[in-house]
């Protein structure tokens, strides 16, 4: 390997070969570590019966989707509320932390 090459967030050089099997080494155990929990989820995910579990995995799923706009996952009356904040914002609606530690005596 080159000198300077990275390897975990190690900066390894030239003649330190043994070093740098045992980083590499240690990403694939933990990748590994990770196919392993994927396994046991599906496994979990297979048995499961709660379908509110099961509607809130989809929409997680779904929200790291590229074309996914979050926006869209939301209902009505959430968007509603997050307008009415805008709009307070627009308006001068607003207090500043101080403020608001203040009034609640934080």
């Amino acid at each position: 390997m080159p000198n300077g090459t990275y390897c975990g967030n190690v900066v390894l050089h030239a003649g330190k070969t043994e070093n740098i099997d045992k980083f590499c080494n240690f990403d694939k155990k933990y990748i590994m570590g990770h196919e392993a929990i994927k396994l046991e989820l599906i496994e979990w995910l297979t048995k499961l019966d709660d379908n509110e579990t099961i509607e809130y995995l989809k929409i997680v799923k779904d929200s790291k989707s590229k074309d996914n706009d979050w926006w869209d996952d939301l209902s009505d009356y959430q968007k509603q509320g997050i307008e009415r904040g805008l709009d307070d914002i627009k308006n001068g609606r607003t207090l500043s932390h101080d403020e608001v530690k203040s009034r609640y005596g934080l």
